[in-house]
């Protein structure tokens, strides 16, 4: 079989990126981001074409790719971008990342029906609340709760579309709570917990582009363009995956967000040092949902535990607390572990 020209194929597996011939007849009708199937170790797997090339990286005999299963991408090129931005800013393999960004029946079921991912234009959103009128792309550090005031559903009420990214799947379903009656059938959940069957039809219906989809880690890569991304707690721990590739969520959803060219708004009533210095040299911007004009933040100095007490916190800010305390009003104190 006659090839005029080279593709790289990345596969869900621990392993980088390979080279394959385009067969004559496919030439001019395969382009980057689509699902197609590709031999492997004597067997036909699926894996998403990463990028044409009219020669090859390699030499030695290269073999022909078998076929895409759809007529259109299902990964944008700015999401391939960012496929390979994860591989070398967490130092893992190209396929690692793939598996983490395309759910596992994409690649297994043998049957699969997928709509065109919706990739409309970048929104601009007015938000009045805010005092605010967002570029195509913008990260904003939200101090406070977007639940009060109905703030969130300011945001919602605005957009055709969005992703909301929490810490826990007790969050997703306390948020679900929140949003339907609201949104109705609008809104839709992505965890690892739901069922197979429910997963799958969630992300059908997203990629549809009209939904409020609201998801644990994974949520973040689902191949639609979002009018937005927010993220609650975004300084939580939980956004962090243990296994390869250690990938912070958040930091993620930054880089789709500037990627993509769509605002993100990433949500805390205690804001993350590195987010709150990202606000501070002005690469964020920082609104504090109790005051939009000022927000005060003190650093105090640990010191160092005597003898003759265990105490670590300054002495003003023990004051501080104890005025609290005389007032029975509540304090609340986070240290980090």
């Amino acid at each position: 079989m006659n090839s005029k020209g080279y593709c790289d194929v990345v596969f869900p597996l621990r392993l980088g990126v390979l080279t394959y011939s385009i067969p004559e007849g496919l030439e001019g009708l395969i382009k980057p981001g689509m699902l197609v199937e590709a031999p492997l170790k004597k067997r036909s797997f699926r894996g998403i074409l990463l990028r044409l090339a009219h020669e090859p990286d390699k030499t030695g005999e290269i073999q022909p790719l078998k076929r895409p299963l759809f007529d259109f991408p299902l990964l944008s090129e700015e999401l391939l971008r960012l496929l390979q931005w994860m591989a070398g800013y967490y130092l893992s393999e190209e396929g690692s990342v793939l598996r983490c960004m395309l759910p596992s029946f994409i690649f297994k079921k043998k049957r699969i029906n997928l709509v065109r991912p919706e990739r409309g234009d970048p929104e601009r959103i007015v938000l009045e609340e805010f005092g605010l009128s967002t570029d195509p792309y913008k990260t904003i550090l939200l101090k406070g709760d977007l639940l009060k005031k109905g703030l969130l559903k300011g945001v919602l009420d605005r957009v055709k579309s969005a992703i909301i990214l929490v810490p826990s799947i007790n969050i997703v379903l306390r948020l679900k709570e929140y949003l339907m009656p609201y949104y109705g059938e609008r809104v839709l959940l992505y965890h690892s917990q739901m069922k197979s069957s429910d997963l799958e039809r969630s992300y059908q219906k997203a990629l549809e582009g009209r939904y409020i989809i609201v998801g644990t880690r994974n949520v973040v890569f689902l191949p639609f363009r979002p009018s937005i991304i927010i993220v609650f707690d975004e300084g939580s721990y939980s956004y962090r995956q243990e296994e390869t590739p250690s990938f912070n969520a958040r930091d993620v959803a930054v880089m789709r967000a500037y990627l993509e060219g769509f605002p993100l708004f990433l949500v805390s009533e205690h804001p993350s040092i590195e987010s709150f210095y990202n606000a501070r040299i002005n690469k964020y911007r920082l609104i504090d949902l109790k005051d939009p004009k000022r927000i005060t933040v003190r650093i105090n100095r640990i010191r160092r535990p005597s003898q003759e007490t265990l105490n670590i916190l300054p002495e003003g800010l023990l004051k501080k607390i104890e005025g609290y305390v005389k007032r029975n009003e509540r304090v609340f104190i986070e240290m980090p572990r």
